[in-house]
Order: structure tokens, then sequence, then C-alpha cells
């Protein structure tokens, strides 16, 4: 991601991570990374310094309202449509 990013000391270390999941807390045993959530944080930020805030916020109250199915079928509607753009960009 470029640009926005949320402070790192609002973050646990990777370290930190290791330790807790290797002694079987919570986030480990539920497979949550202090990295997937660094990520997930970066990425919110990044949309957000995109689309502002009222654009943001307006696209995730749709996207609230979304079952897990749905939100496949858009993701890999919109994967699909960016593999058929670079397809035909290179040949």
């Amino acid at each position: 991601m470029h640009g926005v990013q949320p402070s790192r000391q609002s973050c646990l270390s990777d370290r930190s991570h290791r330790r807790a999941t290797t002694s079987g807390s919570r986030a480990g045993e539920q497979g949550i990374l202090v990295r997937d959530i660094w990520a997930l944080l970066t990425a919110t930020a990044h949309l957000r310094a995109v689309l502002g805030d009222r654009g943001y916020e307006s696209l995730a109250r749709k996207g609230e309202t979304m079952s897990i199915a749905e939100i496949a079928t858009y993701a890999y509607g919109h994967i699909d449509a960016a593999r058929a753009e670079l397809n035909a960009v290179s040949q």
C-alpha cells in the first residue's frame, strides 16, 4: 500500500505475535495474526485516503449488508475483470 499507514506503535510486533500463538492464546487458536491485522489497518487507511471518509463509509455500509457468498461473488467478479484487463494489455 502507498501513502497513509497507521502508526506501528498501534500494533503489536510480529515477535509478540509468535509468542502469543505458540502459547495457545485465543488469537492463535482463531488464526488471527498481527500481520493480518496490520495489513487490514493499512488497507483501511489507504481506502479512506483514496475514497474519502464519506465514500469509504458508504461502501462499508453496503458491505455490511452482504452475505459471505455475495462478498465472494463480488471479489471474484473484480478479480476476473482485472485478469481480463491485464490479458488485453499484454496481447
